[in-house]
C-alpha cells in the first residue's frame, strides 16, 4: 500500500501541472498518458484499500454491511 501511496502522489504530482483540463484536444499525448497512469493508480489504490479495509473489518469482527463478516 506504501509504495502504491508514493506511485499515486507521484502521478498526482505531474497531473497538477496541466490541471485544470480546458481544452482535451489541445492536450499532448504524454498529457493524456500521465492522466491516464494517475486514472489507473487511484483505481488500484481504491481497490486495493477497500480489500485491505474488509479484512480488518473481518479481524476485528466489526459488522458492517459494506464488509459482512462471513
Amino acid at each position: 500500500m506504501q509504495r502504491m501511496r508514493q506511485y499515486l502522489a507521484h502521478s498526482f504530482h505531474r497531473c497538477r501541472k496541466i490541471l485544470p483540463v480546458t481544452n482535451w484536444q489541445a492536450m499532448s499525448m504524454e498529457q493524456h498518458e500521465m492522466l491516464a497512469a494517475f486514472r489507473v493508480r487511484f483505481s488500484e489504490f481504491q481497490e486495493h484499500l477497500g480489500k485491505t479495509m474488509r479484512a480488518v473489518a473481518i479481524e476485528e469482527e466489526i459488522s458492517c454491511p459494506a464488509f459482512p463478516v462471513l
